[in-house]
């Protein structure tokens, strides 16, 4: 019965995660890859000394990293930096 109960318990969390998680793949889906979001993508680079590297050819892991980080940044932070 204990078990049951932390199940339970962890359940709300876990759906919790998991609205995240689509919010996320949403927000991906309606971004659009311009000229601003490629100057974004080149300061995400810099700011992790990193060389550039065609947006096409980074893993999914590299590129989730970058929205993730975008996500963090918005554009007025991105103007302030130019």
């Amino acid at each position: 019965m204990l078990v049951l109960g932390g199940c339970l318990a962890l359940t709300p969390g876990l759906q919790a995660d998991d609205h995240h998680d689509r919010d996320h793949r949403n927000a991906q889906e309606r971004r659009e890859w311009n000229e601003r979001e490629e100057r974004a993508y080149k300061q995400y680079l810099q700011e992790r000394h990193r060389h550039y590297r065609d947006w096409s050819k980074q893993s999914r892991k590299e590129q989730d990293a970058y929205w993730k980080w975008r996500d963090r940044h918005a554009d007025a932070y991105l103007d302030r930096r130019h």
